[in-house]
């Protein structure tokens, strides 16, 4: 085991649905972290002293005073950067981050010389889910978000072609979506400002 102390706060508000994806994203990481031989620890809103703090969901409220004489990492998901408020942007650009999307750096970082390091990560399978052939998944394109009428236009096209087409129109979180994502084929995130529309993986 790893002597290194490693801790996950989720800054999650009361009350917000939305913010249940924070939580998604800080048990996804702590299966990574134990899967490298670490013993991560959790809470809502609380930091550790003694331990490297892994913070999901700053744009919701994170007291960077507070924070002061701690370690802390902020962790973004694949969600909408452009959308983010300027008080998110400059803890964003305060502390070091783990992000999921290298197109979200250009929305509060600016590359200048000093900036605190970023790096790049990706969800991984949850450490219970079982592996199945994609071809034998029931569901076909999953497609979570709102999209573009362009986006619209490509996900009708496809329907036409044969393609089963589901949308997750309101936030979804947890088990639930975990449990939707493992009979998918393909996972389409749309983002309010993407015009290109890009072919889904697989996974």
């Amino acid at each position: 085991m790893n002597d290194l102390a490693v801790h996950l706060s989720v800054q999650h508000p009361r009350g917000a649905i939305a913010g249940l994806q924070g939580l998604e994203l800080a048990l996804a990481l702590r299966d990574d972290l134990r899967r490298l031989g670490l013993a991560p620890t959790l809470a809502r809103r609380r930091l550790r002293p003694d331990a490297v703090n892994f913070v999901v969901g700053a744009e919701y409220g994170f007291d960077a005073d507070a924070a002061r004489g701690h370690a802390c990492v902020l962790v973004r998901g694949a969600g909408e950067a452009r959308g983010l408020s300027p008080q998110a942007r400059r803890l964003l650009g305060r502390f070091p981050v783990l992000e999921s999307d290298p197109a979200a750096l250009a929305y509060y970082r600016e590359g200048r010389e000093g900036e605190p390091p970023v790096a790049f990560w990706q969800p991984g399978p949850a450490a219970d889910a079982p592996w199945t052939d994609p071809a034998t998944r029931p569901l076909g394109l999953v497609v979570e978000g709102a999209p573009t009428e362009r986006q619209a236009a490509v996900l009708a096209g496809l329907e036409r072609l044969g393609l089963p087409v589901t949308r997750i129109a309101a936030p979804l979180a947890g088990p639930e979506r975990a449990a939707l994502l493992r009979d998918r084929k393909s996972t389409r995130l749309n983002s309010s400002h993407s015009q290109q529309s890009r072919m889904p993986s697989s996974a």
